[in-house]
């Protein structure tokens, strides 16, 4: 055998027959912990609800298939079932993602894919001609979610390669002076019923739901958010409440295709360089950072004080 078709082999056997172990255990093992479904109100249940699904995806586990049930049911659904049950524990580098339907959960017990159904109304139809009137179905799912999920990066926004397709176009984004004339997207989301209060009027476990809130708006309009981890949520909502993010005063009918990066580090100013090499530096760019500034007094490498970055919407480069 091959050193090549030795080491391809041994990475599909590594995710082949790679261990399990209950989802709730995979996320706490990266510091996350979600709350139970009766911890919180209604005031927070869609930014936590987001913030779990988030999570699950920087387990690379993506949720599918969930317009027929409300966000409570969802949140409910995913805490009680999915996890405390098995779930693949996917060693780190293996291009494989672990897909979490929930077309079965709870629901319309009889039929809980009835908006998935047009075209079988057109076979009752046709299978008993006399039948006056065919069985009325749902035309649309009783929610709009599915469309908005967190779904594999490549998926979104595209590989370069060198596959039978060649490289993906990317579509040009708006100028400097078209972002200028759009509206602060804050102000757009008010008017469209969307509560983001001032970081003034929040407290406590409030301000963690309403940033995954925020995170997955911004989201859902290309906007990406990285390198949080020097911030609290509260110091992370409040530098996203005042950000001047501009875009279409009309939320997107689709996922946008091409995103834009907001670094949290870069507003930060002066001590930028020491959050950095606080923070974030590796060690090896720490010591060679050192070399290159021996008259500097550097600030000791320390973990992070939130670990939230392995979960954040994925940002392409």
């Amino acid at each position: 055998m091959s050193p090549l078709f030795e080491a391809q082999f041994k990475l599909i056997d590594s995710y082949v027959n790679c261990p399990t172990c209950p989802g709730r255990q995979l996320l706490a093992r990266r510091g996350y912990r979600p709350p139970a479904p009766g911890a919180f109100d209604e005031f927070s249940l869609r930014g936590r609800l987001w913030e779990f699904l988030y999570a699950m995806a920087g387990l690379r586990q993506f949720v599918r298939y969930t317009d027929h049930i409300s966000d409570r049911e969802l949140y409910t659904w995913l805490y009680q079932s999915w996890l405390p049950g098995q779930v693949d524990d996917l060693p780190p580098g293996v291009p494989v993602n672990s897909e979490v339907d929930v077309s079965e959960s709870i629901g319309d017990p009889d039929d809980p894919l009835a908006w998935m159904s047009d075209l079988e109304e057109d076979a009752d139809a046709k299978l008993d001609p006399d039948l006056e009137e065919p069985p009325k179905r749902p035309a649309r799912p009783r929610f709009d979610r599915d469309r908005w999920l967190p779904v594999v990066p490549e998926i979104r926004w595209g590989r370069k390669g060198s596959d039978e397709e060649g490289e993906v176009e990317v579509e040009s984004g708006p100028t400097d002076e078209e972002l200028d004339a759009m509206p602060r997207l804050l102000d757009s989301m008010a008017g469209q019923g969307l509560v983001f209060p001032p970081p003034a009027e929040l407290s406590g476990n409030s301000f963690t739901a309403k940033l995954w809130e925020l995170l997955y708006e911004l989201d859902r309009r290309g906007q990406m958010v990285t390198r949080t981890d020097h911030l609290s949520d509260a110091e992370l909502y409040a530098c996203l409440w005042s950000a001047d993010f501009r875009g279409p005063v009309e939320p997107p009918k689709a996922r946008p295709s091409l995103g834009f990066r907001f670094d949290a580090l870069d507003q930060m100013g002066d001590s930028e360089r020491r959050i950095w090499l606080r923070y974030y530096a590796t060690a090896d760019e720490w010591t060679a950072f050192a070399r290159d500034h021996p008259d500097r007094q550097l600030p000791p490498r320390e973990t992070p004080l939130c670990r939230r970055d392995w979960r954040l919407p994925w940002c392409p480069p």
